[in-house]
């Protein structure tokens, strides 16, 4: 019976992960990241620039984390719901909000270590392999292995690749995560357009006469 309820919430999830909304989201999120990187460098650690966005990075993370959630609501409602329809798997509320906390938990401590081990680790190059064994780690276990959807292992990869040639690149600390999330935020969001794509080519809204 166990097993039964475990593949109805895997079939759920790759439902949610059918339309790349998701992926769509999330990657203009990392492009963000990127871009804080990126103006962080290009005006230096201790500029008042750099100190304001070091110090607003975990406010910054906070404010993507929702509003990602708000978009990829607001799209589904309006692109998916319409066309296929809305799925959801019923879970305990009180479980579903804990698991929320943990996932923000978790974001700000990865924040928030990202900004220590900047300070503690000469060089980026040691943290860009970290980030890139992290996030990963969250492709692999909390996306492809919970969903069944393979593009995630292939993102797994990539991010592993990329922290990997990154970390020895000999670019600068802030430039490297910038281009890490940068890049990996371009193939999700081109992943998430593809699936897109076929999704809305595969599912047309229906008509007034389907309806009937």
């Amino acid at each position: 019976m166990e097993d039964k309820f475990l593949d109805v919430e895997k079939r759920v999830k790759r439902y949610w992960y059918s339309d790349g909304i998701a992926e769509l989201s999330s990657g203009g999120m990392f492009i963000l990241l990127g871009l804080y990187f990126g103006i962080q460098g290009y005006f230096g650690e201790d500029s008042l620039v750099g100190t304001s966005f070091r110090v607003s990075l975990v406010l910054i993370m906070i404010a993507g984390i929702y509003g990602v959630r708000w978009l990829v609501n607001t799209l589904k409602t309006r692109v998916t719901y319409p066309r296929t329809g809305y799925v959801e798997y019923r879970k305990d509320e009180r479980d579903l909000k804990q698991r929320r906390y943990v996932v923000m938990a978790v974001a700000l401590v990865i924040a928030m270590a990202s900004v220590i081990l900047v300070r503690l680790i000469q060089g980026l190059d040691s943290m860009v392999l970290i980030t890139g064994v992290l996030v990963a780690i969250v492709f692999v276990a909390l996306r492809g292995k919970s969903s069944g959807v393979t593009r995630f292992y292939m993102m797994g990869g990539f991010s592993l690749l990329l922290g990997i040639g990154l970390s020895v690149s000999g670019l600068s600390d802030e430039y490297n995560l910038a281009l890490f999330y940068g890049l990996l935020g371009v193939v999700i969001m081109v992943s998430g357009g593809l699936v897109l794509h076929r999704y809305l080519n595969e599912n047309p809204m229906p008509t007034e006469g389907d309806n009937e």
